[in-house]
């Protein structure tokens, strides 16, 4: 199965020739997706690292 931010980047990125049809990846798109990518983001912009806020 491909990461999330890629599933995450196929949905918010869908390729032009298909504009009319819904991307298949934003059906496959989670809610935890989303939120652990905005975490990652979150930790690698202040410095801290996963592990040590579990």
């Amino acid at each position: 199965m491909e990461p999330p931010t890629r599933r995450v980047a196929a949905c918010l990125a869908p390729d032009e020739r298909h504009r009319s049809d819904p991307p298949q990846a934003c059906s496959r798109i989670t809610r935890q997706d989303l939120t652990a990518r905005m975490a990652e983001r979150y930790l690698l912009h202040f410095g801290a690292s996963p592990e040590g806020v579990r």
